[in-house]
Order: C-alpha cells, then sequence, then structure tokens
C-alpha cells in the first residue's frame, strides 16, 4: 500500500549566474596584495524577498579567486554588474537587505 504525502515547496532564492570574458586583460589587486591580469569574472546574483546580495569570483589565466567585499570594487567592475544583473532585483522589497557573505545589489 503506497500512500503519497504532500510537499510544500517554496523557493528560497532565485540565482542567476553571468560569466564575463575580459579581453582587455584588466590588472586588478587581489585580496592578498598581488597584482594580477583578470580574464575574466564569474557573477552570481542571489535574489530573495528579504535578502540580496552579488557574489563575485575573478578568474585569472590559471586561477580564480572570490573577490571579497571588503575591497573595493573598481568602478569598471561595478558596470559589468549593474549592466547584467537580473531583472527581478530592479523592484526587492522595501526591507529587503544584504547578507550571505555578497555584495549588496544597490
Amino acid at each position: 500500500m503506497s500512500t503519497e504525502t504532500e510537499v510544500t515547496a517554496i523557493v528560497r532564492e532565485i540565482s542567476h549566474r553571468v560569466c564575463v570574458d575580459l579581453p582587455d586583460r584588466p590588472i586588478i589587486k587581489t585580496f592578498t596584495g598581488s597584482r594580477r591580469k583578470l580574464y575574466g569574472l564569474r557573477i552570481e546574483y542571489g535574489a530573495r524577498r528579504d535578502v540580496s546580495r552579488v557574489d563575485i569570483t575573478l578568474e585569472f589565466h590559471n586561477a580564480a579567486e572570490h573577490y571579497p567585499p571588503v575591497m573595493e570594487m573598481p568602478g569598471w567592475m561595478l558596470r559589468i554588474v549593474e549592466a547584467h544583473r537580473p531583472r527581478d532585483v530592479d523592484s526587492p522589497d522595501a526591507d529587503r537587505r544584504t547578507g550571505m557573505g555578497g555584495w549588496p545589489l544597490p
């Protein structure tokens, strides 16, 4: 005898990932203080009813590194993040805050 139970599913977060190639290979200062040529960015946006964030991974020739929110984001990188953010973030709840260790979404 099989009993099928109803399972409630609630979406916790909507994620949107963008991978960006940087053919000009800008030089960026990493968290450890080294200066390296940047080949690309992986940008992952997370949008929740109560929290919004963006996580950035720097892609170098032979490695990738998380770009921590304690670092100052260069203007060109901020423009890329803004240009590719998903539309559902454009009208967030008034009480939405930044969280989960990522950059705040403006």
